[in-house]
């Protein structure tokens, strides 16, 4: 899925963003299967960046172009078929429902498309060492539990996008590294492409692009 950011500058950052960067106010082309790294210092949209990538922002002016159509002003309906089939995401303050449990948050997204069988999530589940943590509610769970059940779920989904806010804060190196394992290979399953947005720079995939927001 063919992605282009013409000349995009949102709302609320409009008196301060920086021309220097290469995303706000330029033009970017995100092409199918790329591997994205945005290198953005805090303060500098990343989060923002995401949100309009994911159609739950729409503040901004400027054109986003996915598959060669203009989609700023399309509808909820329409945002929701590309979210639900196109675009997966790992959002910083990850947006799990604490009254559900583990299990319940990542069948979310799934329940929609069945793309995964309970045996293939629990697999991946124990691949991230989460498996004993499905079937307790995520109120209880550590923010590095939380953040790899946030991975999870984003993971069991088709996709042809996988957004990912700085998905890996909360976690330690070993952990770290199985997160990365299994994004890797969900990635390649699904012929996908990647955005990978953090604060520094970084080895945790061999990048098509790194781009500086500031």
């Amino acid at each position: 899925m063919d992605i282009y950011l013409k000349n995009i500058a949102p709302n609320p950052l409009i008196g301060s963003l920086s021309i220097v960067g290469e995303v706000w106010k330029k033009e970017l082309h995100l092409k199918p299967e790329n591997y994205i790294h945005i290198l953005a210092p805090s303060g500098s949209g990343k989060s923002t960046l995401m949100g309009i990538l994911y159609g739950i922002r729409n503040d901004f002016k400027g054109e986003l172009i996915i598959q060669g159509e203009s989609v700023k002003n399309s509808s909820q309906e329409d945002w929701s078929k590309l979210r639900s089939s196109q675009i997966a995401i790992v959002f910083q303050d990850l947006q799990l429902l604490d009254e559900l449990t583990a299990i319940e948050n990542i069948q979310i997204k799934n329940q929609l498309t069945n793309a995964y069988t309970k045996d293939e999530i629990v697999k991946m589940a124990k691949s991230l060492d989460v498996y004993e943590l499905l079937d307790k509610k995520v109120a209880l769970l550590s923010r590095g539990e939380k953040q790899r059940i946030a991975i999870l779920r984003s993971l069991c989904m088709q996709f042809s996008w996988l957004l990912l806010d700085e998905p890996f804060s909360a976690l330690d190196e070993v952990n770290t590294q199985k997160a990365i394992a299994l994004i890797k290979t969900v990635v390649t399953e699904n012929n996908a492409g990647l955005i990978l947005s953090n604060l520094y720079s970084d080895n945790y995939f061999d990048y098509t692009k790194k781009v500086r927001m500031a």
